[in-house]
């Protein structure tokens, strides 16, 4: 079976996971920019950084986690 659009969680349920996941790997600058009225790929970007490469994939793995 697809998954069709009624399947995916709203932004409002995932944004603080994906926020949360960040900030429990000490992310820097985490900033949520709410898209909705702009672009059709996605409801909110989250970017944030890291002070090294390591550091960045740490995040990155740990918002993937958290939205499995």
């Amino acid at each position: 079976m697809s998954q069709t659009e009624t399947d995916w969680a709203p932004v409002e349920k995932l944004l603080p996971l994906v926020v949360d996941a960040a900030w429990e790997k000490k992310a820097r600058n985490i900033i949520a920019l709410d898209t909705r009225e702009t672009t059709p790929h996605g409801d909110v970007i989250v970017i944030c950084s890291g002070t090294t490469d390591r550091h960045v994939r740490a995040i990155s793995d740990n918002v993937e986690r958290a939205l499995t």
